[in-house]
């Protein structure tokens, strides 16, 4: 129970600020849609000063990223979410990323890069996999910046965020070790200066990975 707790309050925490005027604080990513989708999961996350610490156990849980076509995704907004496209897609030139996370209750997030602020999305919707009614899903207007890091220790993606999550660190692989982590913290650390105590995954509980979705990629044709 204290999983499913933890899971859900993470990712609630990603959504609980709007975007800011200079979108996300000015900082820049690199993040490839081309080279940097596919699987990827979540090896540890790095709390801000308002994460509850008593939560203890964080699984690896993995996500899929993937390019989305944006008029495929205008077409889906308008037939089965019941809103009009324009209320929520802005009408600037932009890559649409789809992130399905394969939690103990799956979900997926559409998000859109921002023009010119290289690694910068704006969240735009997002809906569990198990939902009937689509005209349910959330709408959001929250910044993320996504970082491809290459490191001597490994590949890592970096999420950066504005919330109760500072960063959420990702990995090919549902592992990491104490000297990746360090060098990911160093890295950070530069540019959002002092961090909070890494919180680890533990591979040894169950890795959500292969949750069934009862949302396609059909529903994107």
């Amino acid at each position: 129970m204290l999983v499913i707790l933890l899971i859900h309050f993470l990712i609630q925490s990603v959504f609980c600020v709007s975007i800011t005027p200079e979108a996300c604080e000015g900082y820049r990513g690199g993040f490839d849609t081309k080279k940097n989708v596919g699987v990827w999961y979540v090896v540890a996350i790095i709390p801000d000063g308002n994460f509850t610490k008593n939560f203890d156990t964080l699984p690896c849980y993995r996500v899929d990223f993937s390019e989305v076509d944006e008029a495929a995704l205008m077409w889906m907004i308008e037939r089965k979410f019941g809103k009009i496209a324009d209320e929520i897609m802005d009408k600037s030139p932009g890559d649409v990323l789809r992130q399905r996370y394969h939690t103990e209750n799956p979900f997926d997030i559409w998000s859109k890069s921002v023009l010119k602020v290289s690694g910068c999305y704006r969240q735009l919707v997002d809906l569990r996999n198990n939902e009937t009614d689509i005209s349910g899903a959330k709408q959001h207007n929250s910044p993320m910046l996504l970082h491809h890091l290459q490191l001597e220790e490994g590949d890592f993606l970096l999420q950066l965020l504005w919330g109760r999550i500072s960063t959420v660190v990702y990995k090919r692989e549902p592992e990491i070790t104490m000297n990746e982590l360090a060098a990911v913290v160093e890295f950070l650390s530069m540019y959002r200066g002092p961090m909070q105590q890494p919180k680890i995954c533990s591979p040894k509980l169950k890795i959500y990975s292969s949750t069934p979705s009862t949302l396609t990629d059909d529903d994107l044709q």
